[in-house]
């Protein structure tokens, strides 16, 4: 019995192959209720596991370039044992994980039989026909199974440090089975800061063309 796999319509919305286009779903998600202040001292940091940790450290001059850019007059980079006293502390956490996902596999194999009717003339110049029976090979029935990708996520999450409630979520999320998770971490970087709203929420899905020469390896 053999199986023909049909992926569900999402995931291959959001599986980003290894070609000079690369997908993500970007989202953003403030507190209404929360009115900025430029004026409010900025501590970015690290957070996640030890891996995830590592690899934001790489982003968070970006980071900080970017609140400086929103206006902020004091941005300063912490470590993960910065205990912000006032003002906003925003988290950064990089990772990528192995992740499942279900779909439908539609099962084929032999499902009924069909006559063939095979006729000759004899010596007696009558026709003789005689029928035999083939299996047919189809579908038979369907079932559900799971698969693995690999989940690479950028999240900065932005904390009011007197109240300690969160304020604003940026999230940029890709599903790849073929680049590498430095390629895929570093697109997920750029997209975030080109699209970084703070004052509405959003979600979408976004299609980036990339240069000709570009390997996501």
């Amino acid at each position: 019995m053999a199986s023909k796999i049909t992926l569900l319509s999402l995931m291959l919305a959001i599986l980003t192959a290894c070609s000079n286009t690369m997908q993500l779903n970007l989202s953003s998600l403030p507190d209404p209720s929360y009115t900025a202040n430029i004026h409010l001292p900025v501590t970015i940091i690290a957070e996640g596991s030890p891996e995830s940790r590592l690899k934001a450290k790489y982003f968070l001059p970006q980071i900080q370039q970017q609140f400086i850019h929103l206006g902020y007059n004091d941005v300063r980079l912490g470590t993960d044992k910065t205990a912000a006293e006032e003002g906003l502390l925003v988290k950064v956490k990089v990772s990528t994980e192995k992740v499942s996902y279900q779909y439908t596999a539609t099962e084929y194999g032999y499902n009924h039989v069909e006559p063939i009717q095979y006729c000759h003339s004899s010596a007696d110049n009558k026709i003789i026909c005689n029928t035999t029976y083939r299996p047919v090979y189809g579908p038979i029935g369907s079932s559900q199974r799971t698969a693995y990708t690999r989940l690479s996520s950028f999240i900065v999450t932005v904390i009011e440090v007197l109240s300690d409630e969160p304020v604003l979520q940026i999230k940029a999320i890709s599903y790849n089975d073929n680049c590498s998770d430095t390629k895929v971490e570093a697109f997920l970087a750029e997209q975030l800061l080109l699209h970084f709203e703070t004052q509405q929420r959003i979600e979408q899905k976004i299609k980036v063309k990339m240069d000709k020469n570009y390997s996501c390896k």
